[in-house]
């Protein structure tokens, strides 16, 4: 708007130059054609006329030149606007994209919960006597997932001097580190002790693997 103005001013400058200057030739015809014949009077109407015509051609440049910068004032309000309208809609589109994470972070935190809250619940049915025997592979990993957030120390000292262990030996050291005995193991795991000497048998070698 400011560049605009200035260029208007600029504009009705050199058109106030050209109308004085039409002004003073008028003038300046009708002091040269005093005291001259009737028949020399054209002439001085016809400066009139390019006076006149002069005038209306620059209220015309005027016109044309404010009907320009109307213009482009309005190609750059709807730039501007359009620019606005495209941040309102990044910022739209980002607000929503926060909703939906923060929705999917309490949603996660919320099925966290859940799933430690089951294995607190084996953990504690297995230290008051209870047995594993119809649990579920998740319900296996809820189990080892509690104790590893209950006892985080213990746990890593229990896995420290092994490598890539399967979910059921992970299960059988936690249970040791419990202080069940082999035969209360196998009747917590329901196996037989061929089964458990085996387990014991794994975890060694993967002992040995990892020192």
């Amino acid at each position: 708007n400011m560049g605009t103005e200035a260029a208007d001013t600029v504009f009705l400058q050199k058109a106030d130059s050209l109308q004085r200057l039409a002004v003073a030739m008028l003038l300046a015809s009708a002091r040269s054609t005093d005291g001259i014949s009737h028949a020399v009077s054209p002439i001085r109407h016809l400066y009139l006329y390019i006076s006149l015509l002069i005038v209306l051609l620059l209220l015309l440049l005027w016109y044309k030149h404010r009907e320009e910068q109307k213009c482009v004032a309005m190609q750059r309000r709807e730039e501007q606007e359009k620019i606005v309208r495209r941040l309102f809609d990044t910022i739209s589109e980002r607000e929503t994209e926060n909703q939906r994470l923060q929705q999917k972070i309490q949603e996660n935190q919320q099925m966290r919960a859940d799933h430690i809250g089951r294995g607190h619940a084996i953990y504690e049915e297995v230290r008051k006597g209870g047995t594993m025997k119809n649990i579920s592979i998740g319900d296996e990993r809820s189990f080892v997932d509690y104790f590893a957030f209950a006892f985080p120390s213990l746990y890593q000292q229990l896995l420290q001097s092994y490598t890539s262990l399967s979910l059921r030996h992970t299960t059988y050291l936690i249970l040791c580190s419990m202080h069940f005995t082999p035969a209360q193991i196998e009747r917590i795991l329901f196996v037989q002790p061929s089964t458990l000497r085996n387990y014991r048998l794994r975890i060694k070698q993967k002992r040995r693997c990892s020192e």
